[in-house]
């Protein structure tokens, strides 16, 4: 699954967006792990 997120920096009140991907590899059936990964997005 892959994910687009607009969120603001509560310090700075700065906003940002970050583009990512989860990953659930299964075996038997079964979700063994969520893998998340997420980098700033291109401007």
């Amino acid at each position: 699954m892959t994910y687009r997120v607009t969120d603001s920096d509560v310090a700075t009140t700065r906003t940002f967006e970050r583009v990512g991907v989860q990953r659930y590899p299964c075996k038997d059936g079964r979700m063994g792990t969520k893998d998340i990964y997420s980098k700033p997005a291109a401007a």
